[in-house]
């Protein structure tokens, strides 16, 4: 009921909304307000449930097969080891098990992250991203260097802030044989660029599907087995080294070690 926009005199139509012929009974203040509590309390639910080890790309993860990949973890000699792992291999449903995928969490979420600084700190990329929204060449420029300062500001976020951006900025991360497949929704970071605290955007309603462009940002990277554990690792662009991504312990400060010119970026 709090989300029917009939209230506010529209009717709806695959996600769109248009002005009805009847009149509202709820004013445009009061329902910006319920529906700002509303993503508040969403948020909530989904970070309070484990927040000293969140699954930071809980419900955004898929493996190749287009399966969800679920957070589960082990615990091994009083050591916690967190993973996301393909609904198949959870529930037994999986025949062969080399179908399905069990991924270090940390290994998938520094990479995720890793690579979203590396846009946000890359101008010609967020430029390009942003250059149909925003024509404003001044404009442009602040909205540049914002996204300069946002890749700055991540590591010292609290995983369950970091959590909430990932859960407003991206629509979902695709691992496949060879890369990893960030989608990003374009309309989400134009605004976030734009307000002057990256909590401002916590409060929105998520997009509906297939009405917001989506910006792809991709990774060379292949899940290999490093010493005894599984790793994701990422292709070095210039050369054939390999380098395993350092897993994530519950904080991002001073972990981020990743270069440039190990990601691409794809619009």
């Amino acid at each position: 009921m709090l989300q029917n926009r009939i209230y506010r005199g529209e009717i709806t139509h695959k996600g769109s909304a248009y002005p009805g012929e009847h009149k509202a009974i709820v004013d445009q203040a009061l329902w910006d307000k319920v529906q700002a509590v509303l993503a508040e309390n969403r948020v909530d639910r989904t970070i309070r449930a484990d927040a000293n080890y969140p699954s930071l790309l809980a419900g955004l993860a898929f493996d190749e097969s287009g399966e969800r990949l679920t957070p589960t973890h082990a615990v091994k000699k009083g050591t916690r080891y967190r993973y996301y792992v393909s609904r198949s291999l959870i529930i037994g449903a999986a025949k062969d098990h080399s179908k399905g995928r069990r991924i270090p969490a940390g290994n998938l979420e520094n990479l995720v992250i890793g690579r979203l600084r590396s846009f946000l700190a890359d101008e010609g990329a967020v430029l390009s991203a942003i250059s149909v929204a925003e024509q404003n060449g001044a404009q442009q420029k602040r909205l540049i260097a914002r996204g300069h300062q946002i890749s700055e500001e991540l590591p010292a976020l609290a995983p369950n802030e970091i959590r909430a951006l990932l859960m407003t900025l991206v629509s979902r991360v695709d691992i496949k044989a060879e890369h990893v497949e960030i989608n990003v929704y374009r309309q989400r970071l134009h605004t976030l660029l734009k307000v002057q605290s990256i909590k401002q955007i916590f409060a929105m309603p998520a997009p509906s599907s297939g009405l917001d462009d989506v910006l792809k940002l991709r990774v060379k990277a292949r899940l290999q087995r490093v010493g005894r554990e599984m790793k994701l690792v990422v292709h070095n662009a210039d050369d054939t080294e390999r380098q395993p991504i350092p897993a994530y312990s519950g904080s991002l400060r001073g972990r981020m070690t990743f270069k440039n010119d190990w990601c691409k970026t794809q619009i």
